[in-house]
């Protein structure tokens, strides 16, 4: 079933290939070739069998002189084309991972993300030349992980916020892309990179949409339709539940917003797992930082401060496509902070669902206060906690980007088996992140004189780790992982072409819930 999200659609490019079992022709001035060697090949003995001429194989020959002299491209691979008699022929050296260090994988690249960055660049170079209206890949001598990533590349790479958007305001038609022709390559492998690119620019989507298109409102609206006809079942909580159910954090937060504050609950259940997941998401569609206001520059791009929301929505999605013998709860907390004369102040003192007291320090900390109430609610929910594994991911702190700069989730938790297996789902995907201390020494600046805890404190330094502390007060003794990404990309690269969202956060835990790849 398709869904069109504000000019975005679930249908992805890639998965309109057709397969092809003839011998390319180099002869169509319209159609890209593309062909995969093994890193340990050499290029200029496997082109000769194409008909190319002397000044054309000289070219290739200086081109390959100077990727070979740059010491990376032996393990990460390369990427360059060489003209044909008519077509344009692409040739992908592939990464050699062999050395790679187990004990630094959630920061080293896979085969898998190597390959998602080299499809990314092959589309940013076909994409130059206009007169392309075919591309046929032959993906013999590629392995199955190679040529998913490659795949999920080549689609995440295609995706344009603004052409999207733009056809979705003027109610245009897209640009057509080139058709697709695909040699040696299983369905399944197609069908797994369709899937994880379309789940990461579905959250990419949702993330660059303005906040006067995407709010509460809308965003639950979204999730009512998507998820129709799925094994998902979708309960909102309106204010008035909200209320019932004593999230009174939440609450407090969209006080100062006519948008009124949902909790979305996703919930997707196997009969064959005993095993339960919860997931809590930040989805602050617009925050102005309340009454402690941002600046100017630091409100610019607050539309994506509900990347968390996002991250999950997008990965339920998947989840409900790929159906994995696992039981999952998605709870997405959707507010809008924002300054009026009914906002929630500095000094005002909350009651939780769970009997805990939070004294507001700042009301720009207000992230950490949905996802207390969204863990509160996910405890609350589950019958057996001893089988719980109960995970959090959020744009939650500056702090944590100075101390890992834009790419890198940080990853806060004390269960080491969990962060193990977060490592290689990292590793696996290309969604890279550390693991931080939970230090508790840090806890006592969170202390209050009038409240059992307060949101903030003003200690210089550690203020992730001190984030993390606060939502560990609520979450009861149960396994517990909490993420804190930027979830954008200032600068493009790999297989994200353009500035913005990057749905940081749907491949990892997409892996984690499925073990897609």
């Amino acid at each position: 079933m398709d869904n069109n999200i504000y000019g975005f659609s679930t249908t992805p490019w890639i998965s309109s290939y057709n397969k092809t079992d003839s011998t390319p022709s180099t002869k169509d001035p319209n159609q890209a070739l593309l062909f995969f060697l093994s890193h340990d090949s050499d290029p200029l003995s496997f082109i000769k069998q194409f008909n190319v001429s002397k000044l054309q194989s000289n070219i290739f020959e200086a081109k390959l002189k100077k990727k070979q002299e740059n010491l990376d491209t032996k393990n990460t691979g390369w990427l360059a084309y060489i003209l044909g008699t008519d077509s344009l022929i692409w040739i992908v050296s592939l990464p050699n991972t062999s050395q790679d260090n187990s004990s630094m994988k959630s920061i080293t690249k896979s085969s898998f993300t190597l390959c998602r960055d080299l499809g990314g660049s092959f589309i940013k170079e076909v994409s130059s030349v206009s007169s392309i209206k075919s591309i046929l890949i032959d993906f013999s001598n590629c392995d199955t992980s190679c040529a998913c990533g490659f795949l999920t590349g080549m689609e995440i790479a295609s995706y344009s916020f603004k052409d999207r958007f733009s056809s979705y305001l003027k109610q245009s038609t897209l640009k057509e892309k080139p058709s697709l022709y695909f040699k040696n390559i299983d369905d399944s492998t197609v069908r797994v990179a369709s899937y994880l690119s379309t789940g990461i620019n579905l959250g990419r989507h949702l993330e660059n949409l303005p906040a006067n298109i995407i709010n509460p409102e809308s965003f639950k609206n979204i999730c009512l339709d998507l998820f129709k006809q799925t094994q998902v079942e979708v309960t909102v909580f309106d204010k008035d539940k909200l209320k019932k159910q004593g999230l009174n954090l939440i609450l407090a937060v969209a006080s100062g917003s006519k948008n009124s504050p949902y909790m979305i609950h996703l919930k997707y259940r196997s009969k064959e797992s005993t095993e339960y997941v919860s997931l809590v998401g930040k989805g602050i569609t617009f925050d102005s930082g309340g009454l402690d206001i941002k600046t100017a520059t630091g409100m610019l791009l607050m539309k994506k401060d509900m990347s968390g929301a996002a991250s999950l929505l997008a990965t339920c999605y998947l989840v409900s496509q790929l159906t994995p013998k696992i039981n999952c709860d998605f709870y997405l907390m959707l507010a809008e902070n924002s300054v009026s004369d009914t906002s929630y102040r500095p000094g005002d003192v909350i009651l939780t669902k769970n009997n805990v007291s939070v004294e507001i320090h700042n009301t720009d900390a207000e992230g950490r206060l949905l996802l207390a109430d969204g863990i509160a609610q996910a405890i609350s929910d589950t019958i057996d906690q001893s089988k719980l594994i109960l995970i959090d991911i959020a744009t939650l702190t500056g702090a944590n980007r100075m101390a890992l700069g834009p790419s890198i989730m940080g990853m806060y938790t004390q269960d080491e088996a969990l962060a193990s297996s977060f490592k290689e789902a990292s590793y696996k995907v290309g969604d890279p992140l550390w693991h931080m201390p939970v230090y508790k020494d840090y806890r006592k600046n969170l202390d209050s004189t009038c409240a059992d805890i307060k949101n903030a404190c003003q200690e210089n330094g550690g203020g992730a780790i001190s984030a993390s502390l606060f939502l560990k007060h609520f979450s009861q003794g149960v396994k517990h992982v909490h993420f804190d990404m930027y979830a954008y990309t200032d600068k493009p690269s790999g297989a994200i072409l353009e500035t913005g969202s990057n749905g940081q956060g749907v491949a990892l835990l997409t892996e984690f819930l499925t073990n897609l790849i």
